[in-house]
């Protein structure tokens, strides 16, 4: 089963969740779900875990993907999850790069107050790239060791996701 890694994105609990009810799967995780909706030819036979409301740093959505692959891959199935809380963080001492996953882009139009706005791959890196130079973040409560002095959770998200499991390649409805 391949999803987004790394280990701490919402993608791989899912998954870990998926593969609990059904042990002969392992998981695979990669950096960017186009690695494998771009590839899907090298993965046929395996499965593919991806959220409803995914969508890559170009604006193609995950229904986008679903009808333009329809040949190249089968939905077979769905879980709901919880995910794990999503927080907006602001340090109120550094520059104007909010950054973000694209899924959330428009949450972080809400905060962007002059910022620029700057996706990446994960929440998880979404926060990292924060740590470097970021005024703004929206990521995972988890992902979040200890606040500085200088930052404060504007909001915290409570929220499930749903998940689409795909057959890549050789089945059909």
């Amino acid at each position: 089963m391949h999803t987004l890694g790394p280990q701490a994105t919402d993608s791989n609990a899912a998954a870990e969740r998926y593969v609990k009810l059904h042990p002969n799967l392992k998981i695979k995780l990669h950096v960017d779900f186009l690695d494998v909706l771009n590839h899907l030819n090298d993965y046929s036979g395996d499965l593919l875990l991806i959220p409803m409301a995914y969508q890559d740093h170009e604006g193609n959505s995950l229904g986008d993907y679903h009808y333009q692959l329809i040949d190249k891959m089968h939905l077979i199935d769905t879980i709901i999850t919880d995910l794990d809380p999503i927080v907006v963080i602001e340090n109120h001492s550094n520059n104007h790069k909010l950054y973000t996953h694209p899924a959330t882009i428009k949450l972080a139009e809400k905060y962007q107050n002059g910022c620029d706005i700057i996706t990446t791959n994960s929440k998880y890196a979404a926060y990292q790239s924060y740590l470097i130079d970021g005024k703004l973040v929206i990521t995972n409560q988890k992902n979040v060791a200890k606040l500085a002095p200088d930052e404060t959770i504007l909001q915290t998200i409570h929220s499930k996701m749903s998940w689409c499991i795909y057959q890549i390649g050789g089945v059909s409805s």
